[in-house]
């Protein structure tokens, strides 16, 4: 290579690195007009449009160049990135296993193949990958705090918690109190004791991390959480209207706010918390969900129409488009269309199942614990006064009254209404 063309290649280089990407893409196209072929130039305009987002534009670029470097590791490296962004995951996969042929110390690499086998439900390889970027580079905060969300994920909360603890004391050495990756680790420490059903320390946490950064959303959102799962629902309650104020989700706290009142028996203020939700984001299925539970549908009726408009919008899939589907089916079923209703369960269940997989095993086992359990018929009822109040429990099909039976007897002053209890397991 020319010293011209080589002093054009490492002006390129800064200007990507200093993160001005019309001086770079610009400097590469004047290299590519004189060489069309050259493979450095096509690897770092690949790079330079992949950072801006331009990702279908930079994969043919960085194929040319992996054709033309076929030794090259990062040149596979920043293929497998791209790939992954377009959602090609087997491509991306084998691309970065050709980098860690190339190149097997490489830390990055390895971080972004775990994060594509995490998102490809190969949670414990992708466990292995975050341990190896760990162990290649000690100070890559990302690796450490992916090796916990992944280790959690697989059930293995005790683990997530220790690399998280240990990831708290790099961070106060790399990053300080008050960084980015200070207030990521509380979240995700929060979030861990949470799953570990330890809310009080969970709560500790993450109202520590609200001291150090207040009106943080999402330390607000799984605040929120932690504590209704703790039975503090109605502080539960305010700190997701807290939420709804803010600029960071406002439908997602409108959400998470109606499904809190109805655990308070408080149906009217849900389904207006729901009504927001989806007038802020037509895709909150879980607000649609409960809307259709608390309100009455008509053929006529507006929100039925804009809840079917919300299923056909883009990106509504997976658990949003399984709510969206019982919705509908609840909605239609109100609304006296009954194979529109049928049509939209069957959907709903299809995909649910399939997205439980073996998490079926489970909840099949768990029905036949209970069917076995009372296979003997109802208990014995309690003798003598009670000191204390007594639960009860009204039991019933969807849609056969039992909502109605709930708040009629609310409407006693000496009743409190508990709200729904979806699963019976947690009953």
């Amino acid at each position: 290579m020319t010293p011209s063309l080589l002093q054009s290649l490492a002006d390129g280089r800064a200007a990507l690195e200093r993160g001005d990407l019309p001086t770079c893409e610009a400097t590469c196209r004047a290299i590519l007009q004189q060489h069309p072929d050259h493979p450095k130039a096509l690897l770092l305009l690949g790079r330079c449009l992949g950072q801006g987002g331009r990702v279908k534009e930079a994969l043919p670029l960085l194929q040319a160049a992996a054709a033309r470097m076929p030794n090259s590791a990062d040149t596979h490296y920043s293929l497998g990135m791209a790939m992954a962004a377009l959602g090609q995951g087997a491509e991306a996969e084998a691309a970065y296993q050709r980098a860690l042929g190339l190149a097997p110390g490489h830390a990055l690499t390895y971080l972004n193949l775990g994060a594509l086998l995490r998102t490809r439900d190969n949670i414990f390889q992708a466990i292995a990958c975050f341990r190896e970027a760990v162990a290649i580079d000690p100070d890559l905060l990302s690796a450490r705090e992916n090796l916990a969300k992944a280790l959690l994920e697989a059930d293995r909360g005790d683990d997530a918690l220790a690399v998280a603890q240990d990831l708290a004391e790099v961070v106060q050495t790399k990053g300080g109190h008050g960084s980015p990756a200070d207030r990521n680790n509380r979240l995700l420490r929060g979030q861990i004791l949470g799953d570990l059903k330890r809310p009080a320390e969970a709560a500790a946490v993450l109202r520590d991390a609200l001291t150090a950064f207040p009106g943080e959303g999402e330390i607000l959102y799984h605040l929120g959480l932690v504590e209704q799962a703790a039975g503090h629902v109605a502080e539960a309650v305010r700190l997701f209207q807290m939420g709804a104020r803010g600029r960071v989700r406002p439908a997602l706290f409108e959400t998470e706010t109606a499904s809190a009142l109805i655990e308070l028996g408080h149906l009217k203020e849900a389904e207006a918390a729901c009504e927001r939700a989806v007038t802020l984001d037509p895709r909150q299925g879980l607000a649609w969900l409960h809307l259709t539970t608390l309100a009455a549908f008509k053929a006529e009726d507006p929100r039925l129409a804009a809840l079917q408009q919300a299923r056909g919008l883009p990106k509504v899939s997976g658990r949003t488009a399984i709510e969206m589907d019982f919705a509908l089916g609840r909605a239609f079923e109100s609304a006296g269309d009954y194979p529109k209703a049928f049509a939209h369960y069957q959907t709903g269940n299809r995909a649910m199942r399939a997205q439980l997989g073996s998490k079926m095993d489970a909840m099949e086992a768990t029905h036949e614990a209970l069917k076995e359990l009372y296979a003997t018929g109802p208990r014995a009822p309690r003798q003598g006064p009670s000191s204390g109040p007594v639960p009860l429990f009204i039991v019933g099909m969807p849609r056969s009254g039992t909502t109605l039976v709930e708040q009629i007897l609310a409407s006693h002053p000496d009743v409190t209404a508990a709200g729904e209890l979806t699963a019976l397991d947690d009953s």
